[in-house]
C-alpha cells in the first residue's frame, strides 16, 4: 500500500475504534449506572437499545445526503457530532438526559461508519480492499482489548462520566489529525447523476444485486447476534466462568481478533472475498455448535472455543464488506453504505430480540435452550452461504464494482 493509503486507513481505524468503543462500553458500566441513577433493568435494556435504533434510523436518512459532499467533510461533521453526544452522556445528571446522549451519539455514530465504509471502497482498489478492510475492522478487537479495559478502570476509579469524557477526548485528538492529515475525497462526485435523493434510493433498492448484498450482511450480523447476547451470560450459568473470570474471555478472544482480521484481509485479497468468507463461514459452525451446547468446563478450554468463535466470526466480515463496496458505483457507495448499516442494526435487533425469546432460565439458574439459538444460528449461516452465490451470480465480476 501507498504512504498515503496507510495514512488514510490508519485514521479511519482510530475513528471506527472511538465509536465501537462508546458503543460496547455501556452494557459493562450497567450496574453502575443502575446503582447512580436507580432506574429499572427494562430501562436500561431501553438505553442499551437506543444506540442501534438511533444509528438505524439515521442511516437511513444519511443515504439521501452522504453522496452529495466531499467525504472528508462529511466525515469531520458526523464526527464532531458523534463527540457532541458522547459529551452529552458524560454530563447527564438524568435518566432522561443519558438517554438523549444516547440517542445523539448513536445517530451520528451510525452514519460515521457508513462514511468510513465508502472511503475505504472510493479509495483503495478492489484488489487490495479486503487487506484494508481487514486494517479498519481490527478497531473493533483494538476496542474490545484495550477500550474497554481502560474504560472501566476509569469507571471505577474516577467514576462513570469520565468514560464518556475520556472517548470525547481522545475523539477531540483524532478529529485535529483527520482534519490536518486526510486528503480531499471527491472521487464519487465526479460521476454524480442529476437523480433526486429518493430516485437515488430507489435505483438502489430496485436492483437485484444491491437487495441480495443488504440481505447477506443481515444474515452474517444475525448468525452472530443468535450467540451473543447470551454468550457472558451461559459461560457463568452453563459452564461455570467466574464473573471476574469473564474479562479473560473478551482480552484473549478480541487479542486474537487483533492479530487474524488483517490476515484474513490479505487472504481475501489473494485468493478472492467470496472463497475466503465460504470457508470462514463453514469453518464457523463448528465454535457455534461447541459455544452453545457447552457443560461445565475448564477456563483454558473455554478460552480457546471463545476465541475460536470471535476469529472466525469476525473474519467474515472482512470479506463480506470487501464484496458489498464492490456491488455499486463510487458515486452511490455512501447511500449503499448507510443501508448496509440500516440492515445491520436491524438484523441485530431482531436477532437478539429472537434469542431473547428462545433462552430461558430455569429456576437452578441455568440457561435453557441456549443450544436452539445455536442451531438457528447454523441455518442462517448457511442461508448466507445461498446468497453469497446468488450475490454472485450478479455480479459481472467479483472483484470489480459494478458499471454506473
Amino acid at each position: 500500500m501507498t504512504p498515503k493509503e496507510r495514512v488514510l486507513l490508519a485514521v479511519l481505524a482510530l475513528v471506527q475504534f472511538t465509536h465501537i468503543t462508546d458503543f460496547v462500553i455501556l452494557m459493562p458500566l450497567g450496574p453502575q449506572l443502575i446503582r447512580v441513577f436507580g432506574f429499572s433493568a427494562a430501562q436500561f435494556s431501553v438505553l442499551v437499545s437506543a444506540y442501534a435504533l438511533s444509528a438505524a434510523v439515521f442511516s437511513l436518512v444519511g443515504a439521501f445526503f452522504l453522496d452529495k459532499w466531499d467525504r472528508k467533510n462529511t466525515l469531520l461533521w458526523l464526527y464532531a457530532g458523534f463527540l457532541f453526544g458522547t459529551a452529552i452522556c458524560g454530563f447527564a445528571k438524568s435518566y432522561h438526559q443519558l438517554l438523549i446522549g444516547r440517542i445523539v451519539a448513536g445517530a451520528f455514530g451510525g452514519c460515521v461508519g457508513s462514511v468510513v465504509l465508502a472511503m475505504v471502497g472510493d479509495s483503495i482498489p478492489a484488489e487490495r480492499r479486503g487487506r484494508a478492510m481487514g486494517i479498519v475492522m481490527t478497531a473493533f478487537s483494538v476496542a474490545t482489548v484495550f477500550g474497554l479495559p481502560l474504560g472501566l478502570a476509569a469507571a471505577a476509579h474516577l467514576g462513570w462520566a469520565w468514560v464518556f469524557f475520556g472517548i470525547a477526548m481522545v475523539g477531540v485528538f483524532i478529529l485535529s489529525v483527520a482534519f490536518t492529515l486526510l486528503e480531499p475525497c471527491r472521487f464519487h462526485l465526479e460521476k454524480a447523476r442529476s437523480e433526486t435523493p429518493f430516485q437515488e434510493l430507489a435505483s438502489l433498492l430496485s436492483s437485484s444485486r444491491s437487495r441480495l448484498g443488504l440481505l447477506l450482511v443481515a444474515l452474517v450480523i444475525g448468525t452472530t447476534f443468535m450467540v451473543i447476547p447470551f454468550l457472558s451470560p451461559s459461560l457463568v450459568a452453563n459452564v461455570g466462568v467466574r464473573e471476574d473470570q469473564l474479562s479473560w474471555i473478551y482480552f484473549v478472544g478480541g487479542l486474537c481478533t487483533f492479530f487474524s482480521t488483517p490476515r484474513i484481509g490479505r487472504l481475501s485479497d489473494r485468493y478472492g472475498h467470496a472463497r475466503v468468507f465460504f470457508a470462514m463461514a463453514l469453518l464457523s459452525i463448528g465454535p457455534v455448535l461447541l459455544i452453545t451446547h457447552l457443560g461445565p468446563t475448564p477456563l483454558w478450554k473455554t478460552l480457546i472455543v471463545t476465541s475460536v468463535f470471535m476469529v472466525l466470526g469476525g473474519s467474515r466480515m472482512v470479506p463480506v464488506m470487501a464484496i458489498l463496496t464492490s456491488l455499486v458505483p463510487a458515486h452511490r457507495r455512501g447511500a449503499y453504505m448507510s443501508l448496509v448499516s440500516v440492515s445491520q442494526q436491524t438484523a441485530l435487533g431482531l436477532a437478539s430480540f429472537a434469542v431473547g425469546r428462545i433462552v430461558l432460565t430455569e429456576p437452578s439458574g441455568r440457561l435453557a435452550h441456549y443450544a436452539t439459538a445455536g442451531w438457528v444460528s447454523v441455518c442462517l449461516t448457511v442461508l448466507s452461504l445461498f446468497v453469497l452465490h446468488w450475490v454472485q451470480k450478479n455480479l459481472v465480476s467479483p472483484m470489480t464494482p459494478s458499471p454506473p
